[in-house]
C-alpha cells in the first residue's frame, strides 16, 4: 500500500512523492531528485499518467541539470581523492627526509671519526719514521769532485768528521749515499 504526499513545487504542476515504498519495485521508482536548478521538478514514475503531455521546458533542462550535478559530484570526489593522494605523498616524503636527515647525521659523525683516526694515523706515521732516522745525519754542501768513480763517501764523511772533532768509526755508519 503507498500511502503519497502532494508536493507543490513552483512549477505549474503538482507531483506527488512516495512516502513510504512498499516493494523493491517501489523503492526503484523513487523520485528523480538533484542538487542542481532541476530541484525544483520532483516526479514519481508512478504518479505520472501515461498519456501526460510532457513539459518541453522540463525535457530542455534534464540534461543541463544531470550534466551539473555530475560535474559538481565528480569535482567534489576529485579533489577528496586528490587531496588524500596528496597528503599522502607529502607525509611520505616528511617521513624520508627525516629518515635521509637522521641517515646524514649519522654518516657525519661516522665521517668525523674516521677523519680524525686518519689524522691521528698519519701523525703517528711521520713519528715512526722520525724515530727510524733517529741516527740519521744528513750532510749537504759537500762538493763534488771532477772524478766521480773514485770518490768513496765513507772517506769525504768521515774526513769531514774528523775536522769537526768527532770520533767517528766507520762501525758506526749505517749507509751512506
Amino acid at each position: 500500500m503507498n500511502t503519497s504526499t502532494p508536493i507543490t513545487t513552483s512549477s505549474t504542476r503538482s507531483c506527488y512523492v512516495l512516502s513510504t515504498p512498499d516493494t523493491v519495485s517501489d523503492q526503484k521508482r523513487n523520485r528523480i531528485l538533484s542538487d542542481s536548478i532541476a530541484e525544483e521538478f520532483q516526479y514519481t514514475i508512478d504518479t505520472m499518467p501515461l498519456d501526460a503531455p510532457i513539459d518541453k521546458e522540463l525535457v530542455e533542462t534534464i540534461p543541463s541539470a544531470v550534466k551539473q550535478s555530475v560535474t559538481a559530484n565528480i569535482k567534489t570526489i576529485l579533489k577528496g581523492m586528490i587531496d588524500s593522494i596528496v597528503d599522502g605523498v607529502v607525509s611520505s616524503l616528511r617521513t624520508r627526509i627525516t629518515l635521509v636527515e637522521e641517515t646524514n647525521e649519522i654518516l657525519r659523525k661516522g665521517n668525523k671519526l674516521l677523519k680524525d683516526r686518519v689524522s691521528k694515523l698519519v701523525k703517528d706515521r711521520i713519528e715512526a719514521e722520525q724515530y727510524s732516522r733517529r741516527n740519521c745525519l744528513r750532510v749537504s754542501g759537500i762538493p763534488e769532485t771532477a772524478s766521480e768513480a773514485g770518490e768513496s763517501t765513507d772517506e769525504i764523511v768521515l774526513n769531514l768528521c774528523k775536522e769537526l772533532g768527532a770520533n767517528v768509526s766507520i762501525n758506526e755508519i749505517d749507509r751512506l749515499h
